[in-house]
């Protein structure tokens, strides 16, 4: 078997070398992206300033233990948060993109 009986016809030659998806699928994509990268840091930001904020007279159990539920409580809000800059941004490249009937990258 070739490789191209495996290659997706609905994904463009160009899109295919730049390593992007077209534009529809690349918002989705890019959103996705912008919240597990949202997620993953701000889970270990809120990890270190949860233990740092921590009473030290406790012991080291309760020092983690308020590490864990500051990064339970704000590290899905954090993701959000990044989630909603990565749709935006590709949202507003998507427009330009149709806008203009050019891709610059």
């Amino acid at each position: 078997m070739s490789l191209e009986t495996h290659f997706d016809q609905s994904i463009t030659q160009d899109s295919f070398i730049k390593g992007r998806e077209p534009c529809p699928y690349r918002i989705i994509d890019d959103c996705g992206g912008a919240f597990a990268m949202g997620v993953g840091c701000g889970s270990i930001w809120n990890f270190c300033k949860g233990c740092w904020t921590a009473p030290r007279s406790m012991g080291m159990g309760t020092i983690l233990r308020y590490g864990v539920d500051l990064v339970k409580q704000r590290g899905p809000a954090i993701g959000g948060n990044f989630g909603i800059w990565g749709l935006t941004f590709s949202g507003v490249e998507c427009l330009l993109v149709y806008y203009r009937r050019r891709d610059d990258w």
